[in-house]
């Protein structure tokens, strides 16, 4: 039984040391592809930018120029209710 288990652990120690050893010889190549993903995504990002900003800076109208699509309606509803509002007194503050 002692046995077992002192290869059992054995085993395990030789399973982690071997990882470590791969995930230190395959780290380099799994950061660079990494950092490779993120670079391109960011220039992705970029161009998307650029590209929106042109779309607005053309669509904008020149400076100084005006365009009105309509009119705003006049509220006569409101000059309707400030007449029926009541009398409306003045007065002065007594201290």
């Amino acid at each position: 039984m002692l046995g077992t288990l002192l290869k059992y652990i054995l085993e395990l120690i030789l399973i982690f040391w071997l990882l470590r050893a791969l995930l230190r010889l395959a780290a380099p190549f799994i950061f660079r592809s990494v950092a490779q993903k993120m670079t391109s995504q960011a220039e992705n990002f970029y161009r998307q930018q650029q590209q929106q900003q042109r779309q607005y800076y053309s669509q904008r109208q020149p400076e100084g120029e005006m365009h009105v699509d309509s009119a705003p309606q006049q509220n006569t509803k409101r000059k309707a209710n400030l007449d029926n509002a009541g009398e409306f007194i003045d007065y002065e503050e007594v201290k």
